[in-house]
């Protein structure tokens, strides 16, 4: 009799042992991953190609943070160029037949790919574009980025984009520039002033995208 107790007592301890171990697995294969917003700094940067890297670490020529991107299409145009604008898909240009010059405005917003870096050393600039004269005499592109303080005003050219001397054709083109210019939303405003401009109908100029981010510098803390 005592060896039965005995040998039931074994056979409960084994099968409370087995039902601990399989309830642990059970749990464990049931808990949800957490997100990133449960990881901490260097767990989120051991997750690799799931997190975007960080704005000094990116490779030449890549975006390295989510940048300001416009399409031309989306700008505001002035008044006077409201009979001369086109707007086709992305980009903006002067009607079919239409000569003249047509101005418009983009507003630089603060996204994260422009208020990373505190501050910012350099920050790349793409440009997509048409310009079929690369002399510029009958055909150009041009935009200035400007900012203005919201303490004193103010309105100051920080960057020009020109499509002369950066290749003529019929094609779009894509260029970069890497000016110095730190992004602080914080004390200014920003926005784009653009003309496009043309004197021959048969010329071909066009804005196309606009690409913005901070992509030298200190991380802000």
């Amino acid at each position: 009799m005592r060896q039965n107790r005995r040998s039931n007592s074994i056979n409960l301890l084994a099968s409370i042992a087995v039902f601990l171990l399989l309830g642990g697995a059970v749990a464990n294969a049931q808990r949800p991953v957490a997100d990133d917003g449960d990881l901490s700094k260097a767990q989120v940067e051991q997750k690799g190609s799931e997190v975007l890297p960080s704005a000094t670490s990116a490779p030449a020529g890549l975006v390295a943070v989510r940048p300001w991107t416009s399409a031309a299409s989306t700008g505001q145009h002035d008044e006077d160029s409201a009979a001369l604008v086109r707007y086709n898909s992305f980009g903006a240009s002067l009607g079919t037949g239409q000569t003249g010059a047509v101005h418009i405005r983009y507003n630089i917003t603060a996204v994260e790919g422009v208020g990373s870096l505190c501050p910012a050393t350099s920050s790349t600039i793409r440009t997509r574009f048409r310009n079929s004269d690369n002399a510029g005499s009958t055909a150009r592109v041009t935009y200035e980025i400007r900012t203005s303080s919201i303490a004193s005003g103010g309105n100051t050219v920080i960057y020009t984009f020109d499509s002369n001397g950066k290749g003529g054709g019929t094609a779009f083109k894509t260029t970069t520039d890497t000016p110095a210019i730190d992004f602080n939303f914080a004390t200014n405003m920003y926005w784009i002033e653009a003309t496009i401009f043309r004197s021959v109908a048969t010329e071909f100029a066009d804005l196309g995208t606009i690409q913005i981010w901070e992509s030298a510098g200190s991380p802000c803390m």
